[in-house]
């Protein structure tokens, strides 16, 4: 039969891989059956948990208006440098042979190597995708559109505090490092973007959490998350613990929902506008709190510290459960709808989540599939593994459409991109390698055998 082959995901350690999956025509890829029906509003102490999408519980309050930051003048084409930050050790790397597991009929592939330790993606409107690091770089990689692997990489600026996320909108990149929140645009209208301007400086970062990656929502306004300034305490600062909106100029900052402890990455529902988001729960419970996936509503209290999971802790009264759990201490991080053609028609809208993942390996280290269903303002969902084997996985994007490229089919024209560890993927020369290792050792095993027939022989 005819092949079709799958839209790929972009997830991050290591190396930045292409996943995709291949189908006969007539048949769909079947996912593991391994999922967890968990209902959208779960029976917690909460007067409120209706999920209403486009208005938030009565009980709740609404935004909290803060004061409007300083805005800084236009910077320097690249930042002033800071002092970067330690080597990663060599074990958050992927070695190379690593075993990875995915549902049958999908492949990884390595797409880039040498950046080490990416920790956001975007793309711009010219599909050239821009990748922030640990170290504080900015590259960006010229040539994610050409169906082969890129070649064409170009460091944008260096020096960036911890940049932990990035957004594109209207010709704009928008930057979230501790702290702040940086705009580049192109103002001379040369295909670079050279103008620098710091929007907001003024983000609470007193711990070891800050400000992760960033969104525009359906209506032009920025939306970015704000970690708690602690473990589990009570926050000084109402954007601690929190998203936060703001207008695209910085300006107008208010808290859009809180209770919401650390959540790496926003992402909003492909069709109905809805905003979401992966939270990591508290440490000093142990293994008792889960990490949560959360439909973030305006004017929403999600119950950090006292209140988690979806019945426990104290003092949930008026808080929102989430709509699905997660295991316990993973580190729930990259957030994306699947919004491809490429994978099977039963993946469109679904959920991806990255898991860090505990340094010992008992949880985490892995991607999730989460099928949403909406029954009138509620959802529910079902959690099942999409992938595992990685190192760490972190952020993870979906690729705009690529050409298609013979000797390597994954780069198949609408691939999603992920970033994600090397894979034990077969290439021709391998497979003819292996035939002639086999090859030799039954050679050899057929010799031994006919020696040891002649020497019996010869004894008697």
């Amino acid at each position: 039969m005819n092949k079709v082959w799958c839209r790929n995901l972009i997830f991050i350690v290591g190396a930045l891989l292409m996943i995709a999956c291949t189908q006969d025509e007539a048949t769909t890829t079947a996912f593991p059956p391994s999922s967890t029906e968990i209902p959208a509003t779960p029976a917690a102490s909460t007067a409120t948990t209706q999920l209403n999408p486009t208005s938030a519980p009565t009980d709740i309050p609404q935004p909290t208006v803060v004061p409007t930051p300083t805005i800084r003048p236009t910077a320097q084409p690249t930042p002033t440098p800071v002092p970067r930050p330690p080597p990663l050790p060599d074990d958050l790397l992927q070695p190379a042979g690593a075993d990875l597991n995915l549902p049958e009929g999908f492949k990884a592939e390595v797409w880039l190597e040498g950046i080490r330790f990416p920790t956001a993606f975007a793309f711009d409107d010219q599909n050239r995708l821009y990748i922030a690091n640990e170290l504080g770089d900015l590259v960006r990689v010229n040539d994610a559109n050409s169906g082969e692997p890129p070649t064409d990489v170009v460091t944008v600026s260096s020096g960036i505090e911890v940049p932990l996320g990035l957004a594109f909108f209207d010709g704009a990149l928008y930057v979230s490092s501790r702290g702040e929140i940086t705009r580049i645009t192109d103002e001379d209208g040369d295909g670079e973007l050279d103008s620098f301007k710091t929007i907001v400086n003024d983000i609470p970062v007193p711990g070891n959490h800050q400000n992760n990656g960033p969104a525009v929502g359906p209506d032009g306004k920025l939306y970015v998350p704000i970690g708690s300034s602690c473990d589990a305490c009570g926050e000084e600062d109402v954007r601690s613990a929190s998203v936060t909106r703001f207008d695209l100029d910085g300006s107008n900052q208010e808290v859009f929902a809180r209770g919401l402890r650390n959540v790496y990455q926003l992402a909003f529902h492909p069709e109905d506008g809805t905003l979401w988001a992966a939270d990591n729960g508290r440490d000093d419970k142990g293994y008792a709190v889960p990490e949560e996936l959360n439909l973030v509503v305006e004017g929403g209290a999600y119950g950090y510290p006292d209140c988690w999971g979806t019945n426990g802790g104290r003092r949930c009264e008026g808080t929102i459960p989430p709509v699905a759990e997660l295991p316990s201490r993973s580190s729930a991080d990259g957030l994306v709808f699947y919004t491809g053609d490429q994978f099977p028609s039963e993946y469109t809208n679904d959920i991806f989540i990255t898991l860090w993942g505990t340094g010992d390996g008992s949880t985490g280290k892995n991607v999730v599939r989460i099928v949403l269903t909406k029954v009138e303002d509620r959802y529910t969902a079902r959690v099942s593994n999409f992938a595992t084997g990685f190192k760490h996985p972190l952020p993870i994007i979906v690729a705009p459409d690529g050409s298609t490229i013979d000797d390597l089919p994954l780069f198949e024209k609408g691939t999603m991109v992920a970033e994600v560890p090397l894979s034990d993927t077969i290439t021709p020369a391998h497979a003819l390698g292996r035939t002639l290792e086999w090859f030799a050792i039954l050679l050899t095993l057929a010799s031994i055998a006919i020696a040891g027939v002649s020497a019996r022989r010869e004894r008697a």
